[in-house]
């Protein structure tokens, strides 16, 4: 018994100096170099009658990552993130709807780009009320569920459907049972659980301990440990999959998805009389050659093979198939980030308040054009690719 307590003893006093050593770790991290990751308060969003999920209705909370931004939510009776809808409708209605880009991932409700563009238009002349239809994780199927299960009853008179290029291809892929709901995030099914997980969403020192090492000596560690690819790279492969020359036979069936969801949008405006406009967001890794590179380095792809431009392509001949007007933001805005503007959170990747206000000023000129100009006159340069 003696013997068992001497050999306890070193071995007590090794765990606690270790238990120290690593809150100490925790502690310098979190002040001197803390690790950016999403936190939402929980109860943003809700199952809704299709299986689906959409904001919840009523929600008050807040978003952070930690280290860029920090903005509160409030979320309307209608599940629409801003204020409430006037009692009864005196003007006509511009609603917008897609992903997080739309929703304000990251910036104040007032300073996500659907409500902004009220304030531009207003300028111009043109009034109108702003809706935000914007729903994080959403693809163009699942925004145009929303307008034909919620949206048509808020009787708008536009509907802006927005595409953001990094991803709405790929999301087309995902049904209601591919997703969960679990602290405020929306995450893949098949997403990795337990202790890592746990330890990824809340501490900075495994977060920086995880994120330090190079890609190639990460991937032949977990190689050796017989651990799968990460979930955030595994999907960041799959992004980029959509760039690829020769694509796989799923991102045929995406587009083929996508395309038939546009023609029921269209198809809806017929029916409850509001027009329809599209507005495509670029993702910063298509306007940045040196993120460019890093991510295919990242995943292991070869540059020869992709092109940054394909998204972009694909989605403007759907448009222009079922003749949409759209604005392609992609010239603007890399002419803005060529001139060193701050338009994308460096860790998160959504768009800043910059991004959100040059988005909204566009807009407005876009749509401007369109409401007084009649049908198949040439575009202003406010869309040119650039």
């Amino acid at each position: 018994m003696q013997r068992l307590s001497k050999l306890a003893a070193p071995a007590v006093l090794l765990l606690c100096s270790s238990l120290v050593a690593i809150g100490l770790g925790e502690l310098v991290v979190a002040l001197v170099r803390p690790q950016a990751v999403v936190v939402i308060e929980p109860g943003l969003y809700q199952v809704d009658l299709q299986g689906g999920y959409r904001l919840a209705s009523g929600y008050a909370g807040s978003m952070t990552n930690g280290t860029e931004f920090e903005a509160a939510i409030h979320v309307n009776s209608h599940g629409l993130r801003g204020p409430e809808l006037e009692p009864t409708k005196q003007r006509p209605r511009l609603l917008t709807v897609g992903d997080s880009f739309v929703f304000g991932f990251g910036v104040a409700d007032g300073e996500a780009f659907p409500l902004l563009v009220c304030g531009e238009l207003a300028q111009r002349g043109i009034d109108r009320e702003c809706l935000n239809g914007g729903v994080p994780g959403f693809g163009i199927s699942d925004s145009v569920e929303l307008v034909e299960h919620w949206g048509v009853g808020l009787a708008p008179d536009r509907v802006v459907l927005a595409v953001f290029l990094g991803n709405d291809i790929q999301n087309e892929r995902f049904v209601a049972g591919d997703v969960e709901l679990e602290d405020g995030l929306i995450l893949p099914a098949s997403e990795e659980r337990g202790l890592n997980a746990w330890l990824y969403r809340r501490s900075h020192l495994f977060r920086l301990l995880k994120r330090g090492l190079p890609a190639k000596l990460e991937r032949s560690l977990r190689g050796a440990l017989g651990l799968g690819e990460p979930w955030a790279r595994a999907n960041l492969r799959e992004e980029l999959t959509v760039y690829a020359e020769t694509p796989p036979p799923w991102v045929d069936r995406a587009v083929a998805a996508a395309d038939r969801a546009l023609a029921r949008l269209v198809e809806l405006g017929g029916e409850h009389g509001f027009a329809v406009t599209a507005v495509l967001m670029p993702a910063e890794v298509a306007l940045v050659d040196a993120r460019w590179q890093a991510a295919l380095e990242q995943v292991g792809l070869e540059p020869a093979a992709h092109d940054p431009e394909r998204p972009r392509r694909l989605v403007a001949e759907l448009l222009e198939r079922h003749g949409i007007p759209f604005l392609d933001l992609t010239g603007v805005f890399r002419a803005e980030l060529d001139r060193g503007a701050h338009l994308y959170y460096l860790s998160d990747r959504h768009w800043t308040p910059a991004g959100h206000a040059l988005a909204a000023a566009e807009l407005a000129r876009f749509l401007a054009w369109v409401e007084r100009t009649p049908a198949g006159a040439s575009r202003p340069e406010v869309d040119a690719a650039g």
